[in-house]
């Protein structure tokens, strides 16, 4: 996922994601990552065109920071989560990423 990804590609990755929650009776889904290059608590790349293509379709963006379990490490990086909702919860997000360890516990607000 980056922010020069087409709109058909967005497109794509949006409407693949409102089936899904919509036949599995979701309230999120995981759409991507992107990486996390330093120890702050904000996406050094934001997705202004996801974040449009979600909002077309009454929906928010979330990037949720965590940290991954490598081979020999753990590894910062961003979910990147759709949801019709305005705040996302732990509970919300570890049903969605089982397993999910974040950077800090806390409530994530959708992109502005």
């Amino acid at each position: 996922m980056t922010p020069y990804d087409s709109k058909e590609m967005v497109n794509h990755k949006i409407d693949r994601s409102i089936q899904f929650m919509m036949e599995c009776h979701k309230e999120c889904d995981l759409i991507g990552t992107i990486p996390h290059e330093a120890p702050d608590y904000a996406p050094h790349d934001v997705l202004p065109n996801y974040e449009e293509a979600a909002r077309q379709c009454g929906l928010n963006l979330f990037y949720v920071g965590a940290e991954v379990n490598a081979f020999d490490s753990y590894e910062p990086l961003y979910y990147v989560l759709l949801s019709p909702k305005e705040v996302l919860t732990f509970d919300d997000v570890k049903r969605t990423i089982p397993g999910f360890e974040p950077i800090r516990p806390q409530e994530w607000l959708a992109a502005a």
